[in-house]
């Protein structure tokens, strides 16, 4: 079932397991104003939620911001076939034989909203989005907010991945931040964008708090 955070902004979630630890792994389709959507990090939707996903409109992108997200894009090329399919910068590489029709930078996306490359981790290249009408930030990979953590394993797991129970960057991530300098620069440039929320494909949304989770976020960067 797709689960609505704004009236433009709708999420769906599965089940997923990173780190030993079971968790979900979330899509966030967006809606503009004449019914046009984009689905940021698509993941394998049942058929009840492709129907729900076509009954807010037509969908014209697809959005693959991570190079690490990037395994539902031929199962939804499937059911969206006249959308455009945008990447972040590198996937068109990484991923042989699947045709992009650009990236997310590169690409004229829908005025609603903002993008900005994480640098300083190229094996990552993860591109943020923003919207502007709801406030929001859309992340992948970059902050995970996992809570509720149970049980002597999965807790085990979670405080060695760094994700215990806390808005974080996961310690994968940090393994691969190859340039301290670019990466602190792009949290400043994320940092100047007047968000509210924060969704990420990892753990529980961030409602109004958004700036001063993401304040905690950039202080890790000296850890």
């Amino acid at each position: 079932m797709l689960k609505s955070f704004t009236d433009q902004i709708f999420l769906c979630e599965k089940p997923f397991t990173l780190f030993g630890i079971p968790m979900r792994l979330r899509s966030t389709i967006i809606r503009d104003g004449q019914g046009r959507l984009a689905i940021h990090s698509p993941v394998e939707f049942s058929e009840d939620e492709l129907t729900s996903i076509k009954s807010l409109g037509t969908v014209e992108q697809v959005l693959a911001p991570s190079l690490f997200h990037h395994l539902f894009l031929g199962p939804t090329r499937e059911h969206f076939p006249n959308a455009k399919y945008l990447s972040c910068p590198g996937l068109e590489s990484k991923k042989k034989g699947f045709s992009f029709d650009g990236t997310i930078l590169d690409s004229k996306l829908s005025e609603d909203f903002d993008t900005v490359l994480v640098g300083g981790s190229p094996k990552i290249n993860e591109v943020v989005i923003y919207h502007k009408p709801s406030g929001t930030l859309i992340v992948t990979d970059l902050i995970f907010n996992l809570h509720g953590i149970s049980g002597a394993v999965n807790s085990f797991f979670s405080m060695m991945g760094g994700v215990y129970n806390k808005a974080t960057i996961c310690r994968l991530f940090r393994f691969h931040i190859r340039n301290k300098s670019a990466f602190s620069q792009s949290l400043d440039e994320i940092n100047d964008l007047p968000f509210k929320h924060i969704i990420m494909s990892h753990g529980e949304p961030i409602r109004g708090e958004g700036k001063a989770a993401f304040a905690k976020v950039r202080d890790q960067v000296s850890l």
